[in-house]
């Protein structure tokens, strides 16, 4: 199974289900509410640090967002490509090179200091989800796969 495939799929579906019972004694479960009440909607995280990825899920329980982490980050392992369902770049080139030959659109933005060096991203956008590319210093670091919305039943 591969993590793309469980994008809009609830906490509970089957699908995840088998996926989460690999990692039973590692995952973690949060509820995250607006503190600051900043008209954020509230949300869950299903953590599996030790797997390098992290689930975002809302009010419904259904996973709009998929954290990948290719390098160790805060308490995550790297996460086996494999997983992901997504390919991994080496480069904000190679992301908007992609797009090109997918037939979808891409998003630059412009390198900035920030955690781990100098940070660079980029994201292709298909019709039914996109796909965020996060470097460091010139290496990946992160995969986000994600729903166009998080309001989604």
């Amino acid at each position: 199974m591969q993590l793309i495939s469980l994008l809009g799929a609830k906490l509970k579906a089957p699908a995840t289900l088998e996926l989460l019972r690999g990692y039973e004694d590692e995952l973690r479960i949060r509820y995250i509410i607006d503190v600051w009440d900043d008209g954020i909607p509230d949300y869950y995280e299903a953590q599996v640090e030790p797997a390098g990825f992290l689930f975002q899920l809302n009010k419904n329980q259904t996973i709009y967002a998929i954290h990948c982490y290719i390098k160790p980050r805060y308490n995550f392992s790297p996460i086996d490509p494999a997983l992901i369902g997504a390919p991994a770049y080496a480069s904000v080139e190679a992301v908007v090179a992609a797009a090109h030959q997918l037939g979808c659109t891409a998003k630059t933005f412009e390198p900035f200091e920030g955690c781990g060096g100098v940070r660079q991203m980029a994201s292709l956008h298909f019709g039914d989800h996109s796909r965020h590319y996060d470097f460091a210093d010139g290496d990946l670091t992160e995969i986000t796969l994600s729903l166009p919305t998080r309001d989604v039943p």
